[in-house]
């Protein structure tokens, strides 16, 4: 996608246009980045693409350990 040109010679804004979608569904991001690709570069690419979004999920923090066993207890 980096390399897809519009009838202007200009390359796809990649990063500029995925930025704005950064708070929608990975589904949602491939459907727009498809249009918008296809919008870009005049209805047809010169080559294939392939793209793959997927959702970062908030940062969790581990479980607190577990005290630990007095020697002899069952496990």
């Amino acid at each position: 996608m980096t390399e897809a040109r519009d009838a202007d010679g200009a390359f796809y804004p990649l990063a500029e246009r995925a930025g704005a979608w950064s708070r929608s569904s990975p589904q949602h991001v491939l459907r727009r980045l498809r249009e918008d690709l296809l919008v870009h570069t005049g209805g047809r690419l010169g080559d294939d693409a392939a793209a793959v979004a997927v959702r970062r999920l908030p940062h969790r923090p581990p479980p607190p350990n577990p005290p630990p066993r007095p020697p002899g207890a069952p496990a």
